[in-house]
């Protein structure tokens, strides 16, 4: 099953676009939770690279990384990539107007409920914007 997330950002689509993608940028704003941060962010953006986030909860008792494996990259427009767990994730940016829609396409895993996730993975798109409309772009 999967989730359908969508956001508009105020802003220029290539800087939309490298914000999302720019590791010193990522650990601003990839957090799906208040009591959570992001504290390493690698990235390379290739198909058949890998993309490290390592998390930490706000008591720093509990660390967990997320990684995945990019598997389509349409640069400015699409990035595609699998999760260690074999889970798909697919995220579109569209120009419109003086916006960039993002819709996420996030395959949800069996562990926890489809509402849990939607709202982990919808925190991290309304944090990214806010990272975002909140520099002069």
């Amino acid at each position: 099953m999967m989730i359908v997330l969508k956001i508009f950002i105020q802003g220029d689509h290539h800087a939309v676009w490298n914000a999302w993608n720019n590791p010193k940028d990522i650990t601003h704003w990839y957090q799906g939770h208040v009591d959570w941060k992001t504290t390493e962010a690698t990235n390379l953006l290739k198909v058949g690279e890998i993309f490290s986030y390592v998390m930490v909860d706000k008591d720093q008792k509990s660390t967990f990384t997320l990684k995945g494996t990019y598997t389509t990259i349409v640069k400015y427009k699409k990035i595609g990539y699998l999760m260690e767990d074999k889970r798909m994730v697919e995220t579109t940016f569209s120009k419109v107007n003086n916006r960039v829609l993002i819709i996420q396409r996030v395959e949800i895993e069996s562990g926890n409920s489809a509402e849990s996730q939607a709202t982990w993975w919808r925190s991290i798109l309304i944090n990214f914007k806010k990272h975002l409309e909140s520099k002069v772009i």
